[in-house]
């Protein structure tokens, strides 16, 4: 891919952001859903943190969206 690194990070963000308002849930309900701490999705968003991509399939499961799919909508 001829994506700069930082850009891929953030179109991935997006892409989870997206998905997740598209679902009407909020930020602390995803992070409950993944049984995760109350900021985890929070430090995501805010490129706080890289999400890894067992993280990004659990994301995606969560929000009941096919992986592939979300990793699609990154692109």
């Amino acid at each position: 891919m001829s994506k700069h690194p930082v850009r891929q990070q953030l179109a991935i963000i997006e892409a989870i952001r997206a998905a997740r308002d598209a679902a009407g849930i909020s930020q602390r309900q995803l992070s409950t859903r993944l049984r995760e701490g109350p900021t985890f999705v929070q430090r995501i968003e805010s490129g706080g943190r890289d999400v890894t991509v067992a993280e990004f399939i659990r994301i995606a499961v969560a929000l009941e969206i096919d992986p592939r799919e979300l990793f699609r909508r990154a692109l």
